[in-house]
This record gives structure tokens, sequence and C-alpha cells, in this order.
């Protein structure tokens, strides 16, 4: 949007097919992303044997959750996180210094996991928040506090 100046980068994720002449644009997102993001991976992070669209962003835009994740379903892509149908804010933004996709309860679906360094020269400030599926979106599922750091992917 030039409108934003220079230097400014807003956008949203196009998916599509090539077949070595022509792209043919099989989905794109209604949401606009501010800034950089980090990384786009298709995983299936749920184990039903579908990849989900992975987007793992945020960089430079604090209002920007750290991972935002797409289901296919009926030909194209659905937000499971963040979900936009909660009214908890924490639902809602995954916030972090840092943030991980585990499967920290070995049910063979990932949670999300983010760190928040309330203080970082005093570790017994940083606080975990663990994020787990629920068969639709993402919600709020751990808030601890004192965890060893994440191993960032």
């Amino acid at each position: 949007h030039p409108e934003d100046g220079i230097g400014k980068f807003r956008g949203g994720i196009i998916v599509f097919t090539h077949d070595g002449k022509i792209a043919n644009i099989i989905w794109e997102s209604k949401e606009i992303f501010s800034e950089r993001v980090g990384r786009i991976e298709f995983k299936d992070i749920d184990n039903d044997s579908i990849d989900e669209l992975v987007l793992k962003g945020g960089y430079g835009a604090p209002q920007n959750p750290d991972y935002y994740i797409y289901k296919w379903k009926k030909n194209q892509f659905y937000l499971i996180n963040p979900n936009p149908e909660s009214d908890n804010l924490s639902d809602r933004l995954m916030l972090g210094d840092g943030a991980d996709l585990r499967d920290i309860d070995n049910d063979k679906i990932y949670e999300v996991v983010t760190v928040v360094e309330e203080d970082k020269y005093d570790p017994t400030l940083t606080k975990r928040y663990t994020y787990k599926f629920n068969g639709s979106y993402y919600y709020l599922w751990k808030e601890e506090l004192n965890k060893e750091p994440l191993m960032y992917n």
C-alpha cells in the first residue's frame, strides 16, 4: 500500500498452483500482515494427515500473533489461530518474546508455546503460555512462571 510510506510492508497470503506456464490462485487470505513475517510452511499439526498452513510472523509488528494457523477444509483455508471468534484477548493474540510449535503432552497434536520475559534480568518473572487445539481453535491452556527458554524454530 503506497499510502503507508516508504519502508512499510503489508500483504497477505496467496496459495496457487503453477503448471510451468500459468499460475492459478487457489486461495487468498483475508488477513493483512504488517511489517515482515518469518516463515510460511505446510505442516500437519493436528495429526489428521492434512497439512495446515502455518505462518510464523510478527517480526517488527507487536500487534501480530507469533503464529497464524490455517486449516484446509472444503477447498479453502480457514483461520484457527488467532481465534477470531473469542472474546478472550489471550486466545486471540499469542504474543511473546519467542514462540514454538511442539507436542508437549505427547498426544500427536502440536501446542503453541510462547514465552514472555517480564524482566530479562530476572528469570523468575519469565512466563510461558501454552495454547492447545480443541478441534476448532487454539485456546490458552496453561500459564506458568519461570520455565526454561524455548528452542526457537
